[in-house]
């Protein structure tokens, strides 16, 4: 844009310089006519603006790797006179792991319409959010620009690949849970209080709707109080940005994710009931699930939630707040090679640590061990089946 007022701006002054040294009034008729076309621009370029409108959308999931469009669609009431091209600047949020990108997109208007497709990167597992900062509508010589009302935020979900497990539940446990104590008549106020999601029908208090999970389903979802006796595993993907001293890679994020998506689904599918603990400012929140619908809607829930500084952070949480008390059965998912110490853990829960690590080979201790630890390659975890003891 600054180009093409420099270039306007030299020639204007050339046709001055003329008209001073020559005094013709060719050069005079040049002079204005170039100030009244840049002023008529200007004044059609602020009618146009009055009827443009941009919408924007994306798909609502694609599975991580596949190709993620956005797409901006200008509408207009009537003909544009002036108005050739927009210019945004979007803000795009990858909310898992906390990675924001901004982008300057120039669209030109062309004869075959004004729908514009732009590809992001989908390399990154979780919701993906899409924010416009700010919007110009510019003339057709690129003199003037005018800002218009930003389209609206639009949102999608990048799911994990996949990956090939097989799961198994030992026959022995270590402790036993506790089922008494455990609900309360007044929700909310025990941090192992599990809460179960469903569908808002007519009737269903307005305070218990989940907002935040509505909002992304694009429909009302309310949240109730369940009973957890009947569930003895505890699914709880602990993730973090740090492993340790060191900064986990995309590739060991978004395999965890991949071991969290399948575990889950493996366990539904076998017709295993279990809770899932999502990591919260206030501790772990517990949620059940008894079939596929409900571990989608914990899926999708997490996947909306930046992972936390370091990984472990749910774990400290799960033996802060006693939990082992209410499980036999400890099922935890991380990003790099897990380097939290387990000892706590030995002689009160049966449990299973599958790491996604870069460069890691497949490796299994026998249950009653310390550690029963799994580990995949996060580079390439390939058509393998990897078999989870827990």
């Amino acid at each position: 844009m600054w180009r093409s007022r420099l270039e306007y701006l030299f020639t204007l002054l050339g046709c001055l310089a003329l008209l001073f040294f020559f005094d013709r009034s060719l050069f005079l008729w040049g002079v204005v006519e170039m100030a009244a076309v840049a002023l008529l621009l200007r004044l059609l370029s602020r009618r146009d603006v009055g009827k443009l409108r941009v919408l924007a959308g994306m798909p609502k999931r694609v599975q991580a790797g596949q190709k993620l469009v956005l797409t901006l669609t200008a509408r207009t009431q009537g003909k544009l006179l002036a108005v050739g091209s927009l210019l945004a600047e979007c803000e795009i949020t990858y909310t898992m792991f906390g990675v924001r990108e901004t982008k300057l997109l120039c669209l030109p208007f062309s004869d075959s319409g004004k729908v514009f497709r732009i590809p992001l990167d989908a390399a990154y597992c979780g919701e993906v959010r899409v924010r416009c900062t700010n919007l110009w509508a510019m003339d057709v010589m690129q003199l003037f620009r005018l800002k218009i009302g930003g389209f609206p935020e639009t949102h999608a979900m990048i799911f994990p690949g996949r990956v090939n497990l097989e799961m198994e539940l030992a026959r022995g446990t270590s402790g036993a849970p506790q089922k008494e104590g455990l609900l309360q008549n007044r929700r909310g106020n025990d941090h192992s209080e599990i809460y179960d999601t469903r569908e808002y029908v007519p009737g269903d208090d307005i305070r218990s709707i989940h907002w935040k999970l509505s909002g992304k389903l694009d429909q009302l979802i309310v949240r109730e109080a369940s009973d957890p006796s009947h569930y003895e595993l505890l699914l709880v993907p602990d993730s973090g940005l740090m492993q340790g001293e060191r900064e986990t890679t995309r590739s060991e994020r978004n395999t965890a994710a991949s071991v969290f998506a399948a575990a889950g689904e493996q366990l539904c599918r076998q017709g295993v009931s279990f809770c899932v603990g999502l990591l919260s400012r206030d501790g772990l929140v517990l949620h059940e699930v008894r079939n596929e619908r409900d571990f989608e809607l914990a899926l999708h829930e997490w996947m909306c939630t930046e992972l936390p500084e370091r990984s472990g952070t749910a774990l400290r949480y799960f033996l802060l707040e006693h939990l082992d008390r209410y499980f036999s059965r400890l099922l935890i998912l991380c990003a790099g090679r897990c380097q939290e110490p387990l000892q706590d853990l030995e002689g009160r829960i049966g449990f299973t640590v599958v790491s996604a690590a870069r460069g890691g080979r497949t490796a299994y201790s026998t249950p009653g061990e310390m550690e029963n630890m799994v580990e995949i390659p996060a580079d390439s975890p390939g058509k393998e089946v990897y078999r989870i003891l827990c």
